[in-house]
């Protein structure tokens, strides 16, 4: 027998090598000659991947996807990916485009040889996984194509010999990028997420943030911005009937109408079978991830080693990646690919599959209708080209689905056996129950209270929201749920951008480049009656913003997207504010059972606040002061007081009047917080002076004087300045207006307001 074999870890005994190597090449030929894409080859490549690398090898920071067509036909990856291409640039047309063939080639069978040898596959197995993979439709359309997909097959592969070698950080590092290449596989970080595998879900966070940091670092926010509107949330709101895209919602749309557009790669709107399709994939999801949580794996161990995965954590990451690849909306034929992994992971026993033959009919026949030749045989079928169209044109698709069957039932088989055939249920769900059946909180746990509390608090939250839209009228309505929309849809004024870019250009075109005399603030705020008040320092932030914009112009857009962010910020800082918070009171515990449902309510209060979210559709800087002062108080609460004294001083360079906690910390004798904060302020402040001038901070505090004067009337200031000022419009309407906003108006200057002003400030730092 050892004469038979290759070497001592010889991929497979030689018969079954000669005949599978025979039959792969023969048919793997056979494949290529009749599989799409038509010639020329490698189109992908070439339209996307090179030309991207062309772009920024010779004009830089640019945008990477076509602007004159579909996102389809051009590099859709996050821009920065195009760095990734580069060097292939430097190389002619086509010996780049069969280099990068050569490269994929050996990814392919570097990832075969990594299933032989590191699943333990027997000899007729490993001939078996030799066949799939040269038969293999998608992989070679992918091939054909000049795609990365078949590349990311190794990738993928390479996570899961990483995971049982317990290399759980590498792990995730390897689907972080995963993930950055091919959206669809963020979602098994959800799954990691889910299963508290913090290892995998702080590696794949940490490649997935430090590369989009990179990108927004090297192509400015506008740019990627740009790109998610261009590229990507499209695809989430039409439909790409094209035969080659196998997804979920095109298989419905062509159900709906046939061959209608089977040759069509444009977007169109969606059917109802399509917003149906939508609708259940949704709610497959949810209770995926719900009887995911209710029936938790063995627990991650706490001892700082990893474990490696059983066969149920195998199940399971195969049936995610496969819900992964049927579910996103723009799923290529050569996404099918990846389907092999699935499919060796069962062929080497490493999967929970339950006994019968049913679940293996299902895996192994799925992968086979998956595998077909990607073929375009519509046009020579006549009359029954529509019937055709809504059926095997679907082929990888329903395939897909098939071996999605049969990971459900290997998913089910080891929660079954992981607890001797009797049902579980999660702590939380335990927790929950508790929750439901208490009366007035009586004899619930200090957690459980909390929780309960939050709880409550949000279903008011909503049912006032709720009231608020039935019975006001629309003019009038404005509530938390409605600002949660704009925040959703990224709708944002410009309430501080637009008067930062008229001050920009004021002190560019015409007080240095004109020669104007006038000071900033006496000619904006007090002769044209733009309300900028904010310092000169803020010209950079405007200054910073118009250069990410360059290539794609309007300020806003680079601070919504930055806005958007720090609404995020804001809430994940929220969160883990109150659970300090809780843990310095000993409310909870590291181990409590209902941390992710508190967390989600505690998120989704945040959400709803209304302050939050109306800075942001006001399009107002005090979104990115909302986050750095949460962070500042999250940093004051783990006891790192110069971290939250350098962010206060960061938003004393925006609003001067956050001096006030510096103050707070002189009185408390918190040294390294006031001194930071004062440093950082002065230093930005003498920047300021040098490079924009003296003359113009002069005129800032004179403004401020003016301003603390006379205050300002109008309704949405909620300070106690306002009320006394609205208090006034009593006397005279005309002169104290709160119902409109006039943009060069203040109030008249009424001592005993800023006498009072001033004194009830007074009161509350001695207070503090």
């Amino acid at each position: 027998m050892a004469a038979h074999r290759i070497s001592k870890d010889g991929i497979v005994a030689a018969p079954w090598t000669l005949l599978a190597i025979a039959l792969g090449l023969t048919g793997g030929y056979g494949i290529w000659s009749i599989s799409e894409p038509a010639p020329p080859l490698f189109s992908d490549f070439l339209v996307a991947y090179y030309d991207a690398g062309l772009r920024v090898v010779a004009r830089g920071a640019v945008p990477t996807w076509p602007l004159d067509t579909v996102c389809t036909e051009g590099f859709v990856n996050l821009p920065v990916l195009a760095w990734l291409f580069a060097p292939l640039a430097l190389v002619e047309r086509n010996a780049a485009a069969w280099l990068f063939f050569t490269i994929g080639l050996v990814a392919v069978l570097a990832a075969y040889v990594l299933m032989v040898r590191r699943f333990r596959l027997a000899d007729r197995e490993r001939a078996y996984l030799l066949l799939a993979v040269l038969l293999n439709g998608p992989g070679i359309n992918s091939l054909r194509e000049g795609n990365v997909t078949h590349i990311m097959l190794l990738f993928l592969v390479l996570a899961v010999v990483l995971w049982q070698a317990g290399a759980e950080r590498t792990m995730g590092c390897v689907l972080g990028f995963c993930a950055i290449l091919k959206l669809p596989l963020a979602l098994l970080g959800v799954y990691f997420l889910v299963r508290r595998r913090w290892r995998i879900v702080a590696a794949m966070a940490a490649t997935g943030g430090l590369t989009l940091a990179a990108s927004i670092l090297v192509f400015g926010p506008a740019i990627n911005v740009a790109w998610y509107h261009e590229c990507v949330a499209p695809f989430a709101a039409k439909v790409m009937p094209g035969f080659n895209n196998q997804s979920l919602v095109a298989f419905a749309y062509r159900l709906d109408n046939g061959s209608a557009h089977l040759h069509s790669w444009f977007l169109v709107e969606p059917t109802l079978a399509v917003h149906v399709a939508r609708a259940a994939s949704v709610a497959l999801a949810i209770m995926g991830a719900v009887w995911l949580l209710a029936h938790p794996a063995e627990a991650p161990p706490n001892d700082g080693k990893a474990s490696a995965p059983t066969s149920r954590d195998l199940s399971e990451l195969a049936l995610v990646l496969v819900v992964a690849v049927i579910l996103t909306p723009l799923a290529w034929s050569h996404y099918f690919v990846w389907l092999l992994l699935p499919w060796a992971l069962g062929l080497a026993g490493l999967l929970s599959m339950p006994a019968g033959r049913l679940p293996w009919w299902l895996l192994n026949g799925g992968f086979l209708l998956s595998a077909l030749p990607v073929v375009d045989v519509s046009t020579h079928l006549g009359a029954l080209t529509p019937l055709w169209a809504r059926t095997f044109v679907s082929s990888a698709f329903l395939g897909c689905a098939t071996v999605l069957a049969a990971l459900v039932l290997a998913v089910r088989q080891g929660a079954a056996s992981a607890h001797g055939n009797q049902p579980m249920r999660a702590r939380w769900v335990t927790g929950l129950s508790r929750l439901l059946r208490a009366r007035n909180g009586q004899g619930l746990l200090p957690t459980e209270r909390v929780t309960r509390q939050l709880a409550l608090l949000l279903g008011a939250v909503l049912v006032i929201n709720g009231l608020l839209w039935l019975v006001t009228p629309s003019s009038l309505g404005d509530s938390g749920l409605k600002h949660l929309g704009y925040y959703l849809s990224r709708v944002s004024d410009g309430d501080s951008w637009a008067p930062m870019a008229h001050a920009l250009h004021y002190i560019e075109q015409e007080y240095f480049a004109a020669g104007t005399s006038r000071p900033l603030y006496t000619e904006l705020v007090l002769r044209l009656g733009e309300k900028f008040q904010y310092p000169p320092f803020t010209l950079f932030i405007a200054a910073t913003l118009r250069g990410w914009d360059t290539a794609l112009g309007g300020m806003v857009y680079s601070a919504m997207f930055v806005s958007w962010m720090a609404v995020l910020l804001s809430v994940a800082g929220t969160v883990a504010i109150l659970e300090t918070a809780l843990r310095r009171a000993h409310v909870t515990r590291a181990d409590d059972p209902l941390l992710g449902p508190r967390l989600l309510v505690a998120a989704a209060l945040c959400f709803t606040f209304y302050p939050l979210l109306k800075a942001f559709t006001l399009g107002q800087i005090q979104t990115w002061l909302n986050a750095l002062l949460t962070l500042a108080l999250l940093a004051w609460m783990w006891h790192r007081p110069t971290l939250s004294g350098l962010l206060v001083g960061c938003c004393l360079l925006v609003k001067p009047h956050y001096g006030l906690l510096l103050v707070w910390g002189v009185l408390r004798r918190e040294w390294r917080f006031a001194v930071t904060g004062a440093a950082v302020f002065l230093a930005g402040t003498w920047f300021s002076i040098r490079v924009i001038g003296l003359e113009h901070h002069l005129d800032y505090v004179a403004i401020l004087s003016h301003l603390s004067r006379h205050g300002e009337a109008f309704y949405p200031n909620q300070s106690l300045n306002g009320l006394l000022n609205r208090l006034m419009s009593l006397a005279d309407p005309v002169a104290y207006n709160n119902l409109t906003w006039a943009a060069g108006r203040f109030p008249p200057f009424t001592l005993w307001i800023y006498v009072a002003t001033l004194a009830a400030g007074a009161v509350l730092v001695a207070a503090a």
